[in-house]
C-alpha cells in the first residue's frame, strides 16, 4: 500500500472470499483469537468491498517489490 493511503479496509485483519459453486459467497475473517466464518449476503458483501478498495489502492506488483528492496536496504 502506498504511504499516502494511510488507514484502510486491510489493516481490519485478514479475510478470504470464496465464491460458491452455486453463485453464492463465503467469507473468513482472522481475528486475534480465531477465526469467524460467514455466508451472510451482507457480510460477503462488505468483504467484497474491501477487497475492490484495498485492490484499487495497492502497489503494483512492481512497485511493491520496489519498496521492500527500499526497506531492506534502510535495514542493512
Amino acid at each position: 500500500m502506498p504511504k499516502e493511503v494511510g488507514i484502510y479496509p486491510g489493516l481490519a485483519g485478514a479475510f478470504i472470499i470464496a465464491g460458491m459453486p452455486d453463485g453464492t459467497g463465503a467469507g473468513h475473517i482472522d481475528t486475534q483469537v480465531g477465526a469467524d466464518i460467514t455466508v451472510l449476503p451482507k457480510d460477503v458483501a462488505s468483504l467484497t468491498g474491501a477487497w475492490d478498495d484495498i485492490g484499487g489502492d495497492a502497489l503494483t506488483r512492481r512497485q511493491s517489490l520496489d519498496l521492500i528492496k527500499e526497506a531492506v536496504e534502510s535495514w542493512k
